[in-house]
């Protein structure tokens, strides 16, 4: 069976569309059956879809152990652009796709930035088998590596003018792909792209992770189970809060549970520091996105710049309360994709780009 994809391939295709369809053939997929998709009425596919597509192609490949074979046409300026940002070669070397490779090259009319691009991060297998003191020098050796790649990539150097925001992107955005490579158990994908048209009047540039694991609540569970810096009190306090405001726990745990890792982030932790990031990008006109399972979770400048509280347990209450309103915070969508995902869009006005 071949699944066709639609011409554009945007965020509201991935989760009301091709999602959708594909949980139907990823739930009928067995050990060993293969899998395909076709690229051949692809027109365009958008820099904030492009990470949740991969995380789909790395489920399909789990489930059926074999990678999923990619449909293409000659379309070259497309295929220039997926060529351009490694999206081939680095799903390839990892086995979650195959194509025909005759399809790619003699792309030299089409030019785009080399500095547009896609990094894969393998999970480390079997880390808790380590000794504390052998975990701590992976994450430190883990984290220098991956903050050199950002920190010398388009994007840092782009948003180099607020050092405040750079540094605290940096630290954010390292220990999340960390935590990703450490806890997660699947492949995380990190995504780069400069000079975006997000809007009419707007551009600007992104930076993306995703991954297909297990999501913030399994992971804060082991903390707690673990005894490292956060404890069931503390998650009790968290949703008896979200409870007296009248948030159904069971309902919205995708919510809350996104809502725990930011007031986990600013409570407890030394690192993955959501809630500085959240409240730097709130004043730095950029858009932050948390997506887990079927719930993403919005901050934009416009709505939190104005906002004199910024902690996490009055976010929680605002989000809720506007939930209903013409443009919530809290988005829902049809169906559910393991993992999570996390972008920041730094928007620049176009004239100025």
């Amino acid at each position: 069976m071949i699944y066709r994809l639609p011409e554009i391939i945007n965020k509201d295709a991935i989760y009301f569309q091709i999602l959708p369809d594909l949980t139907k053939q990823y739930r009928s997929l067995k050990k060993g059956d293969y899998t395909a998709v076709s690229f051949v009425q692809v027109k365009r596919i958008d820099s904030n879809a492009l990470p949740l597509f991969m995380g789909m192609l790395n489920l399909l490949q789990n489930k059926s152990d074999n990678p999923v074979y990619l449909e293409l046409t000659y379309n070259p300026k497309f295929l220039a652009f997926l060529d351009t940002i490694g999206f081939f070669d680095e799903l390839f070397r990892y086995g979650i796709i195959d194509y025909d490779k005759g399809y790619i090259g003699g792309f030299s009319d089409y030019h785009y930035s080399k500095d547009n691009k896609i990094l894969l991060h393998v999970p480390i297998k079997d880390y808790e088998d380590y000794n504390e003191r052998e975990k701590q020098e992976i994450r430190d050796e883990l984290a220098q590596r991956i903050r050199g790649d950002l920190s010398h990539s388009l994007i840092f150097k782009l948003i180099i003018q607020n050092d405040e925001l750079w540094d605290v992107t940096l630290i954010a955005f390292t220990e999340l792909i960390v935590n990703a490579i450490i806890h997660s158990g699947s492949i995380s994908y990190t995504y780069m792209q400069s000079r975006i048209a997000f809007s009419k009047y707007k551009k600007g540039y992104l930076l993306s992770v995703v991954d297909v694991g297990k999501g913030f609540y399994e992971s804060l569970s082991k903390k707690i189970k673990k005894k490292e810096g956060y404890t069931q009190e503390d998650r009790d306090f968290f949703y008896q809060y979200a409870y007296k405001i009248g948030i159904d726990i069971t309902e919205e745990l995708n919510f809350l549970s996104i809502m725990e890792a930011l007031y986990y982030s600013q409570t407890k932790s030394r690192d993955m520091d959501l809630f500085k990031l959240k409240n730097l990008l709130a004043i730095s006109n950029t858009n932050f996105r948390i997506h887990q399972k079927n719930k993403e979770i919005v901050f934009t400048s416009a709505k939190c710049s104005d906002c004199i509280n910024r902690d996490i347990l009055s976010c929680v209450k605002c989000i809720w309360r506007r939930r209903n309103n013409k443009k919530p915070s809290i988005k829902t969508y049809p169906v559910v994709m393991a993992g999570v995902h996390i972008e920041v869009e730094f928007i620049q006005e176009k004239k100025n780009v």
